[in-house]
């Protein structure tokens, strides 16, 4: 009878007491040989199932043939446990390669998140960083205007950052800035082409019987500003226009147009005061026209956040309540959606207050301008010295 009938009937109580007791004795002894083997190295196992010196073997043939089932079984389990082993392995390596790093995407700034879609073509899509920037760098970097931004994901939070100037320049240089967004860190390779303007690149207008005050001027006194201008070298410079007196909007663009300036690079300062009446000049403001690639986003609740629309709309930018309502998406949008202001290391304020006594002012008391940003040649901006709405003009280079 085989060995695995007498088990069988072993473990069904039918063998006799006698050979009950030796099965027994079997299990006994397979556990003590068990445990024999898992202290035995692989020369000590060979040791153990070959002959003697005399060509007698260690054990009669029975325990022999016992011995190597034992032994063809603790392989069997050390191949199992191997093959678990690697199969763990393998699946936390694909873990940390293709799960980690995505999950890990997730706690930071996501610059390729879609935001908007095209409603005639679903395959074209605009990224959370393009739209950011576009609202960002039209509120406060009047001469950084852009509104694409390319990101190469590495995983973990960090991103290879293409930013290309693809909107107007007046001196048809086109300059892409490259960087890298470590975990909500931007580190920029050129970190001048996307600066910001000084915070005095205007100064106050006149309000009420406060009459404008040259004590935060850029260049000093209205004189020796003038002068500084006409020293420069004939070219297109980039100048913060201040203003008199601020104005509505539909006066102050009226009045800008009709000097015969260049329309690609218009922005505006939007004026407001403090609740004693006060004038606050902040650096922050918005472009008449842009240019660069269209966009989408949620329209109903930004309306007008672009005047790069991808739907197709154009507005009247003459029309002062469609640009009021450009503006105050901007505001909008930049307060919903801080993190591009801490990305971008400048302007924007934490201050949900900053934002909403700003939108106040605005609704209440209309769009008001007290400057512009302009690119123009030296001689036109000589001219604008001589108009009495013009209050002092700050030229820079553009490079």
């Amino acid at each position: 009878m085989k060995y695995a009938e007498i088990l069988k009937l072993y473990k069904e109580g039918r063998l006799p007491l006698s050979e009950k007791e030796q099965v027994e004795r079997d299990i006994e002894k397979q556990e003590a040989i068990s445990d024999f083997l898992f202290d035995m190295d692989e020369t000590g196992l060979e040791e153990l199932f070959s002959a003697d010196g005399q060509g007698e073997k260690n054990f009669d043939d029975s325990e022999e043939n016992f011995l190597r089932l034992i032994k063809k079984s603790i392989r069997n389990s050390f191949i199992k446990m191997g093959i678990a082993v690697g199969a763990s392995v393998l699946f936390i390596t694909l873990l940390i390669i293709f799960v980690l790093p995505e999950a890990v995407d997730k706690f930071y700034y996501d610059p390729n998140q879609v935001v908007g879609v095209q409603e005639d073509n679903a395959q074209i899509t605009t990224d959370r960083m393009s739209l950011d920037m576009a609202c960002y760098s039209e509120l406060f970097m009047p001469q950084s205007y852009r509104n694409e931004v390319i990101a190469g994901e590495n995983g973990f939070g960090c991103y290879d950052i293409t930013i290309p100037q693809i909107v107007y320049s007046p001196k048809n240089t086109l300059k892409t800035v490259n960087g890298t967004l470590e975990r909500n860190k931007l580190i920029l390779y050129d970190t001048d082409t996307l600066k910001h303007i000084s915070v005095n690149s205007f100064i106050p207008p006149s309000n009420g019987e406060n009459p404008v005050s040259y004590d935060t001027a850029p260049l000093g006194s209205k004189e020796d500003a003038k002068r500084f201008l006409e020293q420069k070298p004939k070219d297109i410079y980039g100048a913060f226009i201040s203003l008199e007196k601020a104005c509505n909007y539909e006066d102050a663009i009226s009045w800008l147009y009709g000097k015969n300036i260049s329309e690609g690079a218009i922005w505006c300062a939007v004026y407001h005061e403090d609740k004693s009446g006060e004038p606050i000049v902040e650096n922050i403001g918005f472009k008449v026209a842009n240019s660069g690639i269209c966009l989408d986003w949620d329209r109903e609740k930004y309306p007008i956040l672009s005047l790069l629309d991808n739907s197709g709309k154009s507005y009247d930018l003459f029309d002062e309540e469609s640009m009021k309502t450009h503006f105050l998406s901007l505001l909008s949008y930049i307060r919903d959606n801080r993190e591009i202001c801490r990305i971008m290391r400048g302007h924007g304020s934490d201050n949900d207050g900053f934002y909403e006594d700003l939108t106040a002012y605005v609704k209440s008391e209309g769009l008001k301008i007290h400057g512009f940003y302009i690119e123009a040649e030296r001689d036109e901006l000589l001219k604008l010295w001589e108009d009495e709405k013009v209050s002092y003009i700050y030229a820079v280079n553009i490079y």
